[in-house]
């Protein structure tokens, strides 16, 4: 919907919760691909804040959540509505530059003019530039710095990779700054792309990026594959990356909460993958794996 001066308006509504709903909340909201949400602690307490683009998404997300026993979500006050103008000068407000991990910085960027010089970053260190937007990953996630700091880990120079789920790209320019030969980034939703164009021009580097539903447009080969997307999504990445894969390919996974970490590698061996490296947080899982001989 939108105001008199063709604004895009939002709905924003805030609820206390407590903090060992986080891992199960975020779960469920990933699996409805919903990200317009913040959550914050105030003096010991927790609160999420959502920003749905209409009442009907509002009442399906929020129906969804209160079905699941484990959430219980306390208003804080009424839902008011508010402009994605507003939303964005109040988080880009508090998204302050931070280091992603280690070595890999994140400048928001209010205006196209900044160029980060104010940051105390080593030389050597990797600075992305990033305009912020409400439908596309800035960073902050866990599940983005766990497939990050895998992908560094397994990337040498001259590489080939393929982001599969880009999002906003951040993934794809660590991989280009980080020496990676050639860099495809590939999301089924064609704003996503647009974000990604956008995010490689600010930051001067060459990458393809296109839409596909996973590997449907893909044709060629890959050192290293790289997914950052929910865990039903990941069992479809399994079982086709094979084909997409170099002989010693690597395929680098995030997203995967910690309650279906053994579901998931029965499903990685079941398609004939050989764990190489795991790496977990409080709350999520990723992991990096490779075809097996007898794949």
């Amino acid at each position: 919907m939108k105001n008199e001066q063709n604004k895009i308006e939002l709905i924003e509504a805030k609820f206390k919760i407590s903090e060992d709903q986080i891992e199960s909340l975020e779960e469920l909201l990933l699996s409805d691909n919903f990200n317009r949400y913040s959550i914050e602690q105030k003096e010991n307490e927790n609160f999420i804040t959502f920003y749905f683009k209409d009442i009907h998404e509002m009442e399906k997300i929020l129906k969804n959540l209160q079905m699941n026993p484990e959430i219980e979500l306390k208003a804080e006050g009424t839902w008011k509505k508010i402009t994605e103008d507003d939303w964005l000068d109040s988080f880009r407000k508090s998204f302050q530059p931070f280091e992603m991990i280690e070595d890999i910085w994140i400048l928001p960027l209010k205006g196209i003019e900044e160029d980060g010089k104010n940051i105390e970053m080593k030389d050597s260190a990797i600075l992305i530039k990033l305009i912020p937007g409400m439908a596309f990953g800035t960073g902050l996630h866990e599940t983005t710095k766990i497939a990050a700091r895998l992908l560094r880990k397994y990337l040498f120079p001259e590489a080939e990779v393929l982001d599969v789920g880009c999002g906003s790209g951040i993934l794809s320019v660590i991989a280009a700054k980080s020496g990676a030969k050639r860099v495809t980034a590939v999301d089924n939703d064609p704003l996503a792309v647009k974000k990604a164009e956008e995010t490689f021009e600010i930051n001067g580097i060459e990458a393809e990026v296109f839409v596909s539903d996973l590997f449907e447009n893909v044709n060629d080969k890959y050192d290293i594959i790289v997914s950052n997307i929910i865990f039903e999504v990941l069992v479809n990445v399994l079982k086709d990356a094979k084909e997409f894969l170099k002989e010693n390919g690597k395929l680098v996974l995030s997203g995967i909460t910690l309650k279906k970490v053994d579901e998931f590698l029965k499903i990685a061996l079941y398609n004939n993958y050989e764990l190489i490296e795991e790496l977990k947080t409080s709350d999520w899982y990723g992991c990096v794996l490779k075809k097996s001989r007898e794949g």
